[in-house]
């Protein structure tokens, strides 16, 4: 479930820059019981995150109003250069319990999944469909 307050973090362990962009459909149960979606979101705009240890963050979310209770994401990536070697993009979910003021350190936010980027990919753009229920 997304929370209170949220952001979605994208972690690189590749040993180069990865081009990462992360947009949602964000759903929650209407008052007869079906599920309502949102229009796409775009959570963090498609930009370089830098090799090994680079993060990319999306705006904090104050859900008190929308009341979403999950989100189905596309995750894109792309190498600059063919890759010389493997690492993830890994995509994770933060709350924060105080209304956004601290957050989970880097990596410590709860795994929503990511992309294996392996040795020799190529500079296409690979996507990947991820959820958060």
């Amino acid at each position: 479930m997304l929370g209170h307050s949220y952001r979605f973090r994208v972690q690189n362990t590749q040993n180069q820059a990865i081009t990462v962009a992360l947009t949602a459909r964000l759903w929650k149960f209407g008052s007869d019981g079906s599920i309502t979606w949102s229009s796409e979101v775009t959570l963090i705009a498609s930009g370089s995150v830098s090799a090994t240890t680079g993060t990319a963050v999306s705006s904090n979310y104050d859900n008190s109003t929308d009341k979403w209770m999950g989100a189905e994401l596309a995750l894109s990536c792309t190498a600059a250069v063919t890759t010389n070697g493997s690492g993830v993009v890994a995509v994770t979910l933060e709350r924060s319990t105080d209304a956004g003021t601290t957050w989970p350190t880097a990596g410590q936010g709860e795994p929503v999944g990511g992309y294996t980027v392996t040795a020799a990919d190529t500079t296409s753009t690979r996507s990947k469909s991820l959820t958060v229920d």
